[in-house]
C-alpha cells in the first residue's frame, strides 16, 4: 500500500556481477619439449559451482585480426599454432582457476610464444583481451674438468713381454702413464 492506499509493485534490479579475467604462463621461458602450464583465472567461467568445469580449445587462424578468436590461443611468432587437447580445466569445484598444458612443439626455439584469453565479459561489462608471453629458448650445456693438465701414458709393445707373464697382444700399448712406471715396469 502506497501513501493513497493503494497497491503499487515494487521491485529493484541489479545487474549480475561480472569478473575481469587474467591469463599466465608458469615460467619466462621454455625450451623444446617442456610442460607449459597455462592459468586462467575468471570466475565467469564457472558455470556450475557444483562441478568442475572444462572449456576446449578452439581452432582458428589468426593474423591479428580474429573474428571469432574462442576462449584462447597460443602464437609462435604471429602464427597460431595447436596445442592438441590442452582443454582449460577448473582446479575445483567453484574455484573461477582454470589450468591447460602442452608440450613445446620441435622447430620453436628462439621465437617468442604468445597465450591470449577473450574474456567476453570483463568487470565493466566489455570484451577484452588479456595475455602473457614467454621466450623458447635453448640451453647450451656445459662441461668441466677436475684439472687443467692430464698425464700422457705412453709405452711400447716391448716394454710389456715380462709384465706378469701376458703377450702384448692382450694388453694395452698404453697401459701405464710415467706416474705408474716404477709399479708396473720393473
Amino acid at each position: 500500500m502506497d501513501a493513497l492506499d493503494a497497491d503499487t509493485g515494487i521491485s529493484a534490479q541489479q545487474q549480475a556481477p561480472t569478473h575481469s579475467g587474467v591469463i599466465t604462463l608458469d615460467a619466462e621461458n621454455y625450451k623444446t619439449g617442456d610442460t607449459v602450464t597455462i592459468t586462467v583465472e575468471d570466475m565467469d567461467l564457472n558455470a556450475d559451482g557444483t562441478l568442475i568445469d572444462v572449456y576446449l580449445p578452439v581452432a582458428a587462424d589468426y593474423d591479428g585480426t580474429t573474428s571469432d578468436p574462442g576462449l584462447f590461443n597460443v602464437i609462435f611468432d604471429a602464427t597460431e599454432s595447436s596445442v592438441g587437447n590442452a582443454n582449460l580445466v577448473e582446479t575445483g569445484t567453484d574455484t573461477g582457476i582454470f589450468t591447460a598444458t602442452f608440450a613445446v612443439p620441435a622447430g620453436k626455439t628462439g621465437n617468442d610464444m604468445d597465450v591470449n584469453y577473450y574474456d567476453f565479459r570483463d568487470s565493466s561489462g566489455n570484451t577484452n583481451e588479456v595475455g602473457d608471453s614467454a621466450g623458447i629458448r635453448a640451453s647450451t650445456g656445459s662441461i668441466s674438468l677436475d684439472r687443467t693438465v692430464y698425464p700422457v701414458p705412453w709405452g711400447l709393445l716391448s716394454n710389456f713381454d715380462a709384465i706378469s707373464g701376458k703377450s702384448p697382444s692382450t694388453q694395452s700399448v698404453f697401459p701405464v702413464h710415467s706416474t705408474g712406471v716404477a709399479t708396473n715396469l720393473t
